[in-house]
């Protein structure tokens, strides 16, 4: 049952509040009209702060004038309480539509007001919808309301949206253009997808390259998303060969993702979820972990001391495969206004869902796991996969590709460097690196002024060693991590005393 055959159950069984989630308040308007024009005798009213009350039809024009007794209704009807209140004298059947709900749910009256036509609208087919992006009823409400969620368009509906603006413009969309013009649009309320791809055709027809720079700055609006779409590929990093290998396999499988979302720090994110008394953290994770399960979702944890090339690979995967990543930030999802936060965070998992479907894999990086809560841990079934410092073979391959970047490549001793570097990270590597070219010295002169995350996280490399041994799965080979000596480097300021 879709949200239009919903809400006309709902009608036809007497409810009389509802709450309809949606991105798209106008578009959503505009589909209840229709739903409920179909049928006579239905006065059709509205209401927003700037305009006040307005009917929608000839009888809800009619409704508006009662409810105003006969007063300019732009006058005495922009307050939605006081509207509320006039609606006490609405005629029978009559529905009513509010805008942009969730900026005036919560002041005081607002709650009661709505109570007071609950016991009133039940008895004879009265319906008040409240409409916002993302709605959280006060409690005195919760019981009172029935709330609905509008999904964002499906992919048929964007084929449609897009085939319609070609339309209108005089140009035929080939199917395979159209089915990959819709990929690259999914994700975006109805009116962004017009919007987007009228802007992406021109004579030549329809550019799928300008559908993609639309929908990212669309994306990049919903706060807490950010879409990562550089040119990087498994060859602009070195090592790690298992993790590559996995994800490749994985990638070509019948599981294939449709849409990559990457959490850096996942631990400082969520981790801290239990001790944050304003409740937001906790409602993000509640609101991951259940969309996770709903939605089959699935994904993998990378662990390792910093440097070690965990965000690196996420970022490299777009490149890689031609599949979009995108970065959910739930600090960056968080709002001043009561029941803004959760309402962001949800935007954020209902864009998700649109782009990717049930085809969502999650690349989570982590310096240590210890303080995520079991339950999300579990979510994440594929790993912990653990990036350690890199081996011999690995430093040799990250030297390599950092000094060609920096154009250092033709006057290094990369036996001698590797030789020298043990127990660096591959962010060692490349800071030597860009220091040598920005200073414009020989690299060999700038590899004292590199402290060694051997050295520098000494403690942490242990733990995280000691932890992943025998229980995690090693970035660098793919199977299980057997465990490595931490360096032997000496730590800095340590000297041999003796008495």
């Amino acid at each position: 049952m879709n949200l239009m055959e919903s809400v006309k159950k709902a009608k036809l069984r007497g409810v009389p509040l509802v709450g309809i989630s949606t991105a798209d308040q106008l578009a959503t308007e505009g589909q209840l009209v229709e739903l409920f024009t179909g049928a006579s005798g239905i006065p059709i009213m509205r209401h927003d702060v700037v305009l006040g009350a307005r009917g929608l039809n000839d009888d809800g024009q009619v409704a508006v004038q009662r409810c105003c007794s006969g007063q300019d209704a732009a006058l005495v009807s922009q307050s939605p309480i006081t509207w509320l209140s006039m609606l006490l004298g609405a005629p029978e059947k009559s529905v009513c539509i509010f805008h942009n709900v969730h900026r005036w749910l919560a002041e005081n009256g607002a709650s009661q007001a709505l109570q007071n036509l609950r016991d009133e609208y039940k008895a004879n087919q009265r319906m008040v919808i409240l409409l916002g992006p993302s709605l959280q009823l006060p409690v005195e409400i919760v019981s009172d309301v029935m709330l609905f969620a509008e999904p964002l368009p499906d992919e048929s509906t964007v084929k449609a949206c897009i085939q319609g603006v070609g339309e209108e413009v005089g140009v035929s969309v080939p199917d395979d253009v159209l089915s990959k013009s819709a990929g690259a649009l999914s994700g975006l309320p109805l009116f962004a997808v017009e919007q987007s791809s009228a802007m992406s055709y021109d004579k030549a027809g329809l550019s799928i390259d300008e559908c993609w720079r639309r929908k990212k700055s669309s994306i990049e609006q919903v706060r807490g998303l950010r879409v990562l779409d550089n040119e990087l590929t498994f060859e602009a990093l070195g090592g790690c060969d298992g993790i590559k290998s996995f994800l490749t396999d994985y990638q070509s499988g019948p599981a294939a993702p449709k849409l990559y979302v990457f959490v850096d720090e996942i631990e400082k994110a969520l981790g801290g979820a239990r001790g944050d008394t304003s409740g937001v953290s906790q409602d993000a994770l509640g609101v991951l972990l259940s969309a996770m399960s709903d939605f089959r979702w699935s994904g993998a944890l990378f662990v390792g001391p910093a440097g070690c090339s965990k965000s690196y690979l996420s970022q490299c995967v777009s490149g890689e495969f031609r599949v979009p990543v995108v970065q959910f930030d739930p600090g960056s999802a968080k709002g001043s206004l009561v029941g803004e936060s959760e309402g962001l965070i949800r935007g954020c998992v209902s864009s998700i869902l649109a782009m990717g479907g049930a085809d969502v894999f999650w690349l989570a990086t982590s310096n240590g796991i210890e303080s995520l809560p079991a339950e999300l841990q579990r979510r994440f079934c594929w790993g912990p996969f653990f990036f350690d410092l890199p081996s011999v073979a690995e430093r040799a391959s990250i030297w390599g590709i950092w000094l060609s970047k920096f154009g250092l490549g033709g006057v290094a001793d990369v036996p001698a460097l590797v030789a020298a570097s043990e127990g660096w990270s591959g962010a060692n590597i490349m800071n030597a690196c860009r220091m040598a070219w920005a200073r414009r010295k020989p690299i060999s002169e700038c590899l004292g002024a590199v402290i060694p995350a051997a050295v520098q996280a000494r403690e942490q490399v242990g733990r995280l060693r000691s932890a992943a041994t025998g229980t995690w799965f090693s970035a660098q080979t793919g199977g299980v991590y057997t465990g490595q000596a931490v360096s032997s480097l000496p730590a800095v300021g340590k000297r041999s005393l003796s008495l």
